[in-house]
């Protein structure tokens, strides 16, 4: 038999509080951790001048967190596909902060740029492979679009999302 307190027991990690956070425009001083966080993320790895390059060209939308030692935590580089249209590039949180709510709040904040630039949607690539970030976008609401053959360095196909700003 389970009592009340067990029944009301959360399940899984608990989500971070939004102090613990905070999201704020790339910084180039940023670089050094946007690096360590790409490489523990990603597959690929790109040279360092890509990330400013990135930056400079839609400052307003390259985001990252930082936790409260100033450590940064998540990251959104995305580029302009068309004037109505953004591309995320580049979305990564540290693992041990995943499923904590912190990837959606970036994602909201990086959406919150579209919409002040009068967008009408946002497009993004996704390993294949990678079934948790689809789910997320899914509940975020992007849409399987496309499938992108041998797309990543390795070999891997990817599949095109793409959500419609209201």
């Amino acid at each position: 038999m389970i009592d009340g307190s067990e029944a009301m027991r959360p399940v899984g990690p608990p989500f971070l509080p939004a102090n613990f956070v905070r999201i704020r425009r790339f910084q180039p001083g940023d670089l050094a951790g946007v690096l360590e966080l790409v490489n523990a993320t990603f597959r690929e790895q790109y040279d360092h001048r890509m990330y400013l390059a990135l930056a400079a060209t839609w400052p307003d939308a390259t985001l990252v967190a930082v936790d409260g030692s100033q450590r940064l935590v998540g990251i959104i580089f995305a580029s302009l596909q068309r004037e109505v249209e953004g591309r995320i590039l580049i979305f990564a949180i540290q693992p041990e902060l995943r499923n904590r709510g912190l990837g959606s709040r970036m994602l909201r904040e990086f959406l919150l740029v579209c919409l002040s630039r009068g967008m009408r949607a946002v497009t993004l690539e996704v390993r294949v492979s990678n079934e948790s970030a689809i789910r997320f976008y899914t509940r975020h609401g992007y849409r399987l679009v496309g499938h992108l053959p041998s797309f990543y360095r390795d070999g891997e196909a990817g599949y095109v999302m793409r959500k419609a700003i209201p």
